[in-house]
């Protein structure tokens, strides 16, 4: 009934005329009609009694619409079992025609052939950082930060420092005479260290004391509405409080819930210790996709890479990065090419996200933000692409897991500090080859440890839900909501 005439073979695009003779597609539609015809109540006519040339006049070019769209799956489905093909979309379809018959041209986008490197094969070399006293002792100042009171100072010769919090008047002007309505601001709260302010802002008002006036110049930042314009704040401090943080002693434990000072200090370092796991994998893994794209030696699907290079200049785009068109192609090739390996060690290994897993990553990303957690939930509801887009992040993320667990992995102990500087070293042979801006396009699912990895490796609290908001932040604790002419002036 179904004749496939191949036309075209080529590595990733083949093509087949299909005929589909009208006896065979009246046989079907009939057939159809008379299914249709048992339950249809037509005037004059007891139900299943109705002749066919009137089920044809009712119904006929609906259901024979039905009979073509389903003998168009048929043919599509042959072509690909016939044939073993591994399609990268749909068929296009060409040249339909319904003269004689059903007659079209079927042309396949075809997924490469990938031979997957051996996962026991691979070698990397993995960091692995401990939690020394020292990272310890810090990230509970930084939890006892967190529960600090302040106390006002009331001489005229006390001075602002380092965590002390700050109330200021203060009035900002553009270089160009112009006075925006949010850079303008009355008792306003800041705590000095904290990166509350405008960069440039902390540094002024330090040494200041109360009821002092200063005019500080500063530089707008690129997140505000007047990004790299010269500005001055003409500021007046009005009050200074100075931190005072509790001792981290058995009372200080057991108001976070826990027995005593040794099991806080055990509770912390586990947590910083997970952190630090954390970022290892996560260099880790920057190895191993590094490894694998050696491995990309298989042609890509013209339409797939076309997408992908329209990602990420739109992402350069938008980050206001000029890349040209070499490095775009470069970049697109790399993500692209992993891409298809990762989704072939799924499919051959039966990898899959479970949907209550994915369920889980929502809950958790709406958990993240307690003040928009039913918005959060709701857009996820909504959005099913984004779903799909979240389930793939799972999903390669647990393909790395999987290939991490039988990969040759060198461990190779060390520091934070020289995490840090190994992170810092990679990153500058990167930047030889590359735009910084656009390497951080093209890898942001392939983050490295970097500058903020000490930060990371302490910012998870230790017990009660109330510390839970707090330990994340920097050490500046109980400050008032920030007004304008903060960090973001929009």
């Amino acid at each position: 009934m179904i004749e496939l005439k191949q036309t075209l073979d080529e590595d990733l695009r083949c093509a087949f005329s299909v005929t589909i003779v009208e006896d065979g597609i009246k046989t079907r539609l009939n057939d159809k009609l008379r299914e249709v015809g048992q339950g249809a109540r037509i005037p004059g006519f007891r139900p299943g009694k109705a002749p066919l040339a009137v089920l044809h006049q009712r119904y006929g070019e609906q259901v024979r619409s039905e009979v073509l769209q389903g003998l168009l799956g048929e043919a599509r489905d042959k072509a690909i079992k016939d044939h073993d093909l591994r399609p990268a979309r749909q068929p296009q379809l060409d040249d339909v025609s319904q003269e004689g018959g059903f007659s079209f041209t079927m042309t396949f986008d075809l997924l490469p052939t990938i031979t997957l490197p051996d996962p026991a094969k691979i070698e990397i070399e993995s960091p692995a950082v401990p939690a020394t006293p020292d990272l310890v002792d810090e990230r509970l100042e930084q939890i006892t930060a967190t529960q600090a009171t302040f106390n006002p100072l009331k001489g005229k010769k006390d001075k602002a420092q380092l965590r002390d919090r700050v109330t200021v008047d203060f009035a900002g002007e553009l270089a160009d005479g112009r006075k925006p309505d949010q850079m303008q601001s009355k008792d306003h709260a800041a705590v000095i260290g904290a990166g509350m302010l405008i960069e440039g802002l902390e540094a002024g008002l330090t040494g200041m004391s109360i009821g002092q006036s200063k005019k500080i110049p500063v530089t707008m930042p690129k997140d505000s509405p007047f990004s790299g314009q010269k500005a001055t704040f003409a500021c007046k401090v009005t009050a200074i409080e100075r931190p005072e943080f509790p001792a981290i002693d058995d009372a200080f434990a057991k108001s976070l819930g826990l027995e005593g000072v040794s099991q806080l200090r055990e509770a912390v370092e586990k947590q910083v210790q997970e952190r630090l796991d954390g970022i290892c994998r996560n260099q880790a893994k920057q190895h191993l996709l590094d490894a694998l794209a050696k491995a990309i030696d298989f042609a890509l699907p013209d339409f797939m890479l076309a997408g992908e290079k329209a990602n990420l200049a739109a992402q350069l785009n938008q980050s206001g990065e000029r890349v040209d068109d070499k490095e775009i192609e470069s970049i697109a090739r790399r993500r692209l090419g992993l891409g298809l390996m990762f989704a072939q060690y799924a499919q051959v290994h039966d990898i899959t996200v479970a949907d209550d897993e994915l369920n889980r990553a929502i809950t958790a990303q709406a958990q993240s933000r307690p003040e928009q957690f039913r918005e959060i939930l709701e857009f996820f509801q909504k959005n099913p692409d984004r779903q799909q887009e979240l389930r793939g992040q799972i999903l390669e993320e647990k393909v790395v897991d999987w290939l991490l667990s039988l990969a040759k992995v060198k461990k190779k102990t060390m520091t934070l500090e020289a995490l840090q500087k190994q992170a810092d070293e990679a990153s500058a042979r990167q930047a030889k080859a590359s735009k910084p801006k656009a390497r951080k396009a093209a890898k942001k699912s392939e983050k490295t440890a970097n500058k903020t990895a000490s930060k990371t490796a302490k910012e998870k609290p230790v017990a009660k839900e109330s510390t839970v908001k707090s330990a994340t932040k920097k050490p500046a604790a109980k400050t008032k909501p920030a007004k304008p002419a903060t960090k973001k002036t929009s």
